[in-house]
């Protein structure tokens, strides 16, 4: 009887061993699989230069308030609170953002659509969003074909690349504007024949816009261009680069950033008219 408990007793403590042993192994194995930047939970970081690309409903100020607000801040905003990084908002011109993410002392972070030299150069994250490029234009003047632009004058931001045929074509005028409401209102005073650019945007102001309401043809839809993330390679924490991209990547996954596109272009869910897609 005495041999019997004493085989229970041993068999007990053997058990109870092993199971700690186990535990101790797993726990060892978690720590040591755990991305170093996840230790230290990014707090090396103090802040981070960002700029905004100055676009209606994407980046703009309030006249009230003063602050900024649109997509890209609301964006911008959740990331500081998933990583704990305060993020010092600048706006800017499309071309001004992407000069300052190559000089020395710029932006260390935007989200925009890269230019060449940027794609060179910089760090390119994650693909948010792709944006549709195309032409409004007017009824007695619907352009529903590429080859109808020839001759014509077409208003677009400044700085800003619509397709690589578009950009490279000289058959037609381009005049420049520093944004869509102004462009709109040259076009509807027939100051221009139609406006290339983004045409989620576009609609947005237009439908947001009582006057300019069935003033316009359905878009002509010419290619469609990915907004990524994008990291100076001047910046000073340029090792963490692979963790903040995974923090923008887990916010496209959960559907974040689409959300706050949807709230800001409150027109896009309904679906968009395009005539075929020209390249």
């Amino acid at each position: 009887m005495r041999k019997v408990r004493y085989f229970l007793k041993l068999f007990k403590i053997k058990t109870l061993i092993t199971v700690l042993m186990s535990l101790c192994i797993f726990i060892t194995s978690v720590f040591a699989s755990s991305d170093p930047a996840d230790k230290v939970n990014l707090l090396s970081i103090k802040d981070i230069k960002t700029c905004v690309v100055q676009l209606a409903h994407w980046g703009e100020k309030d006249k009230k308030s003063g602050m900024l607000k649109g997509i890209y801040p609301e964006i911008f905003e959740e990331f500081s609170r998933r990583s704990g990084i305060k993020l010092n908002l600048m706006l800017a011109p499309y071309p001004r953002v992407m000069h300052f993410i190559l000089s020395d002392d710029g932006c260390d972070l935007t989200i925009s659509l890269p230019s060449d030299a940027v794609m060179d150069q910089a760090k390119i994250g994650v693909n948010i969003w792709t944006i549709k490029m195309g032409i409004i234009s007017k009824p007695f003047n619907h352009i529903d074909k590429y080859h109808h632009l020839h001759g014509q004058n077409i208003g677009l931001l400044r700085g800003a690349r619509i397709s690589q045929k578009f950009d490279s074509d000289t058959s037609f005028n381009k005049v420049t504007f520093v944004n869509y409401s102004k462009t709109l209102k040259m076009l509807k005073a027939d100051r221009i024949d139609a406006i290339a650019g983004d045409i989620e945007i576009i609609n947005s102001i237009i439908h947001h816009t009582p006057k300019l309401r069935d003033r316009f043809s359905s878009p002509l839809l010419l290619t469609e261009l990915p907004l990524h993330v994008i990291v100076s390679s001047k910046f000073r924490h340029l090792q963490y680069f692979p963790k903040l991209n995974e923090i923008f990547i887990s916010m496209k996954d959960d559907g974040t950033i689409k959300k706050i596109i949807y709230d800001n272009l409150k027109v896009l869910d309904k679906p968009l008219s395009f005539t075929t897609k020209q390249q």
